[in-house]
C-alpha cells in the first residue's frame, strides 16, 4: 500500500503518508528505510522547508509495483474464472455499488 500511495501522491510527504496509513511519522520511518534500502523509493528534503521529507518512486520501485499489479490481476482472474456467469454478474454489480459508496 505504501508504494501505491507514494506513486499516486508524487512527491509524497512522509507526514501525509503516515496520515493516510493511520500511523505516526516515527512509526513509518522504519518501513520507509526498508523501501529506500531496497532501492524502491528515494527520500529528499523539500527545497523550501528542509523539515519536510519527500518520497518518490525510483525506476526499480515502479518495476516492482508493476510486477505486484500483474500478480494481483493474475490471481484475481484465476479467482473470478471459478464463478458462473450469473455469479460474476452479481459480483460485479455488488462491487460497483461498493465503489460508488467509497467514491462519495
Amino acid at each position: 500500500m505504501m508504494l501505491y500511495t507514494i506513486q499516486r501522491e508524487r512527491p509524497c510527504q512522509v507526514t501525509k503518508l503516515a496520515q493516510m496509513m493511520e500511523v505516526k511519522p516515527s512509526a513509518i520511518t522504519v518501513m520507509i528505510d526498508r523501501l529506500v534500502q531496497h532501492g524502491f523509493v528515494s527520500r529528499t528534503h523539500d527545497v523550501h522547508d528542509r523539515r519536510v521529507v519527500l518520497l518518490e518512486m525510483t525506476e526499480r520501485g515502479k518495476e516492482i509495483l508493476e510486477e505486484i499489479r500483474r500478480m494481483r490481476f493474475k490471481a484475481m482472474g484465476l479467482y473470478l474464472s471459478q464463478l458462473e456467469a450469473e455469479e460474476l454478474t452479481a459480483f460485479i454489480n455488488t462491487f460497483e455499488k461498493l465503489a460508488e459508496q467509497i467514491n462519495k
